[in-house]
C-alpha cells in the first residue's frame, strides 16, 4: 500500500503519556503507507540511548519524518521537534519516545511498589490490622 489517504492520519499529539502507545501505533501504521520500513526504523531508534544517526535510505526519510512530526505534534512534543537540530526526524522521534515512555514505566513501577509494600500503619490490634489488610 502506498497511499496514506487510505489510512487515517493520527491525531495531533501533545505529550500525554497515557495516549502515547496508541498514538505511536497509529503513527507507525500511517508511516508504513509511505515506506514499509518506517516501523522497523522507529523501533530501532526508540531503543537507542544516544542521538540517532540514520544512514542511507533512513537518512533520506529522516527529513520527511521531521516534517510529519512537526505537523502531528503540539505543545511539549512540538517543542521537542522544534529543538531538534538539522531537521532530524528520527532523533526528534527518539526524544519524544524517551519523554513519554519512561513516565509509563515509572508509573507501573510505582504501582508495583505499592502492591509489594502495603502500608497498614502501626496497628497493635490484630482486628484493625486485618480490617486494613482486607480493605487494601
Amino acid at each position: 500500500m502506498k497511499d496514506p489517504k487510505l489510512v487515517d492520519k493520527p491525531s495531533r499529539f501533545a505529550g500525554d503519556p497515557s495516549v502515547w502507545r496508541s498514538w505511536n501505533f497509529k503513527l507507525q501504521n500511517w508511516l508504513s503507507t509511505l515506506d514499509v520500513r518506517f516501523p522497523e526504523w522507529l523501533t530501532e531508534v526508540r531503543s537507542l540511548t544516544h542521538p540517532a544517526k540514520p544512514v542511507n535510505e533512513m537518512a533520506q526519510s529522516s527529513a520527511a519524518l521531521y516534517v510529519i512530526l512537526a505537523s502531528l505534534t503540539e505543545g511539549e512534543m512540538l517543542q521537542i521537534v522544534e529543538m531538534t537540530s538539522g531537521r532530524k526526524g528520527f532523533e526528534a522521534y527518539r526524544q519524544m519516545s524517551w519523554e513519554c515512555e519512561p513516565r509509563l514505566a515509572a508509573r507501573k513501577l510505582s504501582s508495583l511498589g505499592k502492591l509489594l509494600t502495603p502500608d497498614f500503619g502501626s496497628v497493635a490490634d490484630s482486628r484493625q490490622f486485618w480490617a486494613r489488610m482486607l480493605s487494601w
